[in-house]
């Protein structure tokens, strides 16, 4: 696989399973490929799975502290956000974390909440950084 292959899961319902499709995804082509699953909802359900504390943007706008990704053999799993953060990091701030997280991934998955917000324009710019 020579470029790096994106799937965003969305809906603009909540509760239709965005995120167990996600997860699922994740873990079969994990299987052949290094995969990243980004949780971007503020429910942080797949974060939580992974034991996940916080999220990346709130780590960059808040200062908080504790874990925002995993690891498990070709998965790595990065939750965004795990509360409402005050304010969004610029473009450059999430994107200079991120290029590095990104670093290896040959499938990256998102997990979506219901409609689009900011987090997830952020993250997609981010992403093309």
């Amino acid at each position: 696989m020579s470029k790096r292959v994106r799937f965003s899961i969305l809906s603009f319902k909540g509760g239709v399973g965005k995120s167990t499709i996600a997860y699922f995804l994740a873990r079969n082509l994990s299987e052949k490929y290094r995969v990243l699953l980004v949780d971007r909802d503020y429910t942080n359900t797949i974060g939580k799975i992974f034991g996940l504390e916080t999220g990346l943007i709130n780590v960059i706008s808040e200062e908080a502290e504790g874990k925002f990704i995993a690891d498990e053999g070709n998965l790595r799993v990065l939750s965004l956000v795990s509360f409402s953060p005050s304010s969004l990091p610029s473009v450059k701030e999430l994107a200079r974390i991120y290029s590095e997280i990104l670093k290896g991934m040959e499938v990256v998955i998102t997990d979506n909440p219901p409609g689009i917000d900011d987090i997830a324009g952020l993250e997609f710019k981010g992403y093309y950084e």
